[in-house]
């Protein structure tokens, strides 16, 4: 693993584990913790599936745009070599 990938680790962690934290300790001590009511639960539903489907959304226009910018360079290469436009022999 080099110094690159261990630092990609850093903000991901520094998010989960005072969420887990967080999550315990409410689990602990608040009685209430697993109760929900219908609208509570479609709220967040809806919300999960919205932000989903703009990531979704965003990773394949995204997606889209690497393949387009490899295929132009590929391109580029095929004009740019010299086999393309001599005709000598």
């Amino acid at each position: 693993m080099n110094k690159k990938d261990k630092k990609s680790w850093i903000p991901i962690a520094l998010f989960f584990v005072p969420f887990a934290v967080f999550v315990t300790y409410n689990i602990r001590h608040n009685s209430e913790f697993w109760n929900a009511s219908a609208v509570n639960i479609i709220t967040i539903l809806i919300a999960v599936v919205i932000s989903y489907y703009l990531v979704q959304r965003k990773s394949d226009k995204r997606k889209q745009k690497e393949i387009l910018l490899e295929l132009i360079s590929k391109l580029r290469l095929l004009v740019d070599s010299e086999k393309s436009y001599d005709f000598t022999g």
